[in-house]
């Protein structure tokens, strides 16, 4: 099926592909794959696919992030740090020393009081909310009724998955109920909406199930290669880096040396084989003087210039 067929696309990203290692701990954020598709989205104009994140996998996050400060608190003594930044020494280790400068870049600011646990998650909170509130995903929320609830039951009942027969001998654990809940979610959010359904997800045992359905609808589950996949399986072109790289001044200023005059407008990005197997980039552009001109770049590589009639009017 291409992209063009397809009413409407809805990508339901799991915790496990949204938690960062090394982030700043006062900026709730998603990165890596949630800014990778975003891009890709955005760039590429693709209106009918739509990022939706259930409530659960929010609240996964914002937990993440206070065990991890309670993970820094616990491996330091307050009591013995100098919190002014200058007298940070290596009593610590690294690890813990960089993320106590995180923590103490906020918190010297106004006081020398290093944030409790419960200080911390206040102040996540508004952070979490200023990001909520600046990013265009959608949120699938809890399915508070009582047939969901039912479900729920029976499954860890029956010993279903998520609940009972994870790898590396996960028997029962929260994790089998946050799995459900997440899948809950996404069954009660398709319930009134048209088009496909993907979740997207790194953990093992959502991940072998492949496929579930409700209402009528089946949803499929893949892993984090998830652009790759859409590709493939949409007829989809990818010009994100492409598109990445005309919208960079480097793009704009590299043209200005080459020609002497100043972009307006770029028009049309196409893809073409620029040398046997290698592809390469066609971007048209209109010019300050209202004149259109082609670059042509292979492999980040600026090429050549050609005007309306296709005359090569400049070679790097």
């Amino acid at each position: 099926m291409k992209y063009e067929n397809i009413e409407e696309l809805k990508l339901f990203l799991d915790a496990s592909v949204l938690y960062v290692d090394n982030k700043n701990l006062f900026e709730f954020e998603f990165r890596g794959l949630y800014n990778r598709l975003t891009k890709f989205i955005e760039l590429n104009n693709l209106d009918k696919i739509k990022i939706v994140i259930p409530r659960i996998t929010i609240d996964e996050i914002q937990k993440q992030y206070v065990e991890e400060y309670k993970s820094v608190l616990d491996n330091i003594d307050i009591d013995e740090i100098d919190i002014d930044k200058n007298q940070l020494n290596n009593k610590l280790s690294n690890d813990i020393l960089n993320k106590l400068k995180l923590i103490n870049i906020v918190v010297t600011l106004d006081t020398t009081k290093v944030l409790s646990v419960d200080e911390y998650e206040e102040q996540l909170m508004l952070q979490k909310k200023k990001f909520l509130e600046g990013e265009n995903f959608l949120i699938a929320e809890y399915p508070i009724n009582e047939e969901t609830f039912e479900i729920i039951i029976q499954k860890a009942i029956k010993k279903e998955k998520p609940f009972f027969g994870g790898k590396d001998g996960k028997r029962f654990s929260d994790a089998g109920f946050k799995d459900v809940i997440f899948i809950e979610s996404v069954k009660n959010y398709i319930k009134n909406e048209r088009g496909e359904f993907i979740i997207i997800t790194n953990d093992s045992d959502m991940f072998d199930m492949k496929m579930i359905e409700a209402h009528d609808k089946k949803i499929e589950i893949i892993g984090q290669d998830v652009i790759e996949y859409l590709c493939n399986r949409f007829e989809i072109q990818d010009f994100t880096k492409i598109k990445e790289l005309v919208k960079n001044e480097y793009y704009q200023d590299k043209i200005f040396e080459a020609i002497k005059l100043k972009i307006k407008e770029i028009i049309d990005i196409k893809e073409t084989d620029a040398i046997e197997e290698i592809k390469g980039f066609e971007i048209t552009n209109l010019m300050e003087d209202d004149s259109k001109i082609k670059v042509f770049i292979i492999e980040n590589e600026f090429v050549r210039i050609e005007d309306e009639s296709g005359e090569t009017i400049y070679n790097w």
